[in-house]
């Protein structure tokens, strides 16, 4: 059982959050050949562990894709299937409690159901968008629309732009389309994607201003204990 490559990769561990490099020994992988509907498919399972001396916990993947025979082996054609975590099932990042426990929680019920149920996991994601935007920026409309459009001058336009579209995204799981007959889903994968962008969020407004704050009191105290100095000296 070996891995594809020969160098190491990225990886940040579901358990700790470390970021760090996998190389041949934190790796295991088993590879099934398999035939579905007289198309050559692969299923491999990837074991990976955790070099961090505090953790060292193991994250199961699981990949799919077809496959052809060529030069003597079964070689992987086009893009990937599907790639699933099995373990563990679901992980979040523990926020510090300055961070309001409504939008925590929000948020870590999204990441626990995001395989199970990706549209309701996408509607969470909204209603802590919501929840951050009311906290954060002291704003409360009548409706999301309005809250995004109202704190427009303090964000780029990308990420203006984004916050619109998750609302839009996640608009589909909180609001019924008019027509029953019209079902409009939401994969993993995308849903995921907006779990990503909820975590930008959060250490791009609270995580920032809490080491700002920090470093602010630090120097506004090495100046409080300079002055004292002084006033030791003369006295």
């Amino acid at each position: 059982m070996k891995g594809d490559f020969k160098m190491g990769f990225n990886f940040t561990c579901p358990y700790c959050q470390t970021k760090t490099t996998i190389n041949q020994d934190r790796l295991v992988e088993q590879k099934i050949k398999y035939t579905e509907k007289k198309e050559d498919k692969m299923l491999k399972f990837s074991l990976i562990t955790c070099p961090n001396e505090l953790c060292e916990r193991t994250t199961i993947l699981m990949e799919s894709y077809f496959v052809k025979f060529i030069y003597g082996s079964w070689q992987k054609v086009g893009e990937t299937i599907k790639i699933k975590r099995i373990e563990p099932e679901f992980s979040y990042i523990h926020y510090p409690d300055y961070i309001p426990e409504q939008i925590r929680q929000d948020y870590e019920e999204a990441c626990k159901i995001v395989s199970l149920s990706p549209k309701a996991s996408a509607t969470l994601s909204r209603r802590c968008l919501q929840g951050m935007i009311r906290d954060f920026h002291n704003i409360t409309r009548k409706n999301l629309v309005d809250e995004i459009n109202a704190i427009q001058n303090d964000l780029g336009i990308d990420i203006f732009n984004a916050l619109h579209n998750l609302r839009s995204i996640g608009n589909i799981g909180a609001h019924p389309e008019s027509d029953i007959n019209l079902i409009v889903e939401i994969d993993e994968g995308e849903a995921q994607k907006l779990i990503k962008f909820i975590e930008l969020l959060m250490d791009k407004w609270y995580i920032k201003r809490e080491e700002e704050r920090k470093m602010l009191e630090e120097i506004n105290q090495i100046a409080i204990d300079k002055q004292n100095e002084k006033k030791g000296i003369q006295n």
